[in-house]
């Protein structure tokens, strides 16, 4: 699991890496050689994040009960290989947990009620407690979910109403 693990941190760090220098590169670079240079190394951070997805995918390939559980992950719409890796290495075993809520709660994503006294209501939020590369794999998915599944759409809905009142 830790290898796992540091190989989808590494992955996470390659991808922000090559994010910051397409940003440098479309920030109106003039000068020739930083324009080469960045474009060697933004291709040099691709071919290494091609790299560690394969050793990724090889880690989760290997153990058949990580392979079912990635498979099984996958299947559902939102949650692509990268999310699904991301998940198998970030909540180790998750048979430790007696519900979802808990893995929600680990994840950071339960709400957070803010109160003084009785008079004083902030809105629910959620809370900043918990595991942050979690909630941030699973943002997109939710967003997908909300817009991909009638389940999800009609839940989506309801929280909604919940919050007008």
């Amino acid at each position: 699991m830790r290898e796992l693990q540091a190989l989808v941190r590494r992955l996470e760090s390659l991808v922000e890496m090559r994010v910051a220098e397409e940003n440098r590169f479309s920030s109106g670079i003039s000068t020739a050689a930083v324009r080469h240079s960045l474009e060697a190394h933004s291709a040099y951070l691709i071919e290494q994040i091609k790299q560690t997805e394969a050793a990724i995918q090889t880690h989760i390939n290997n153990d058949s009960d990580r392979k079912e559980q990635s498979d099984l992950l996958d299947s559902m719409p939102g949650i692509g290989a990268t999310t699904a890796a991301l998940l198998l290495a970030e909540i180790v075993n998750i048979k430790e947990y007696k519900s979802a809520r808990q893995v929600a709660a680990y994840a950071g994503l339960v709400p957070r009620e803010r109160r003084s006294g009785t008079s004083v209501r902030g809105r629910v939020q959620l809370s900043k407690i918990g595991n942050a590369r979690l909630g941030k794999a699973l943002y997109f998915p939710a967003i997908t979910a909300l817009r991909c599944s009638n389940f999800f759409r009609r839940m989506g809905g309801w929280l909604a109403d919940a919050r007008q009142m």
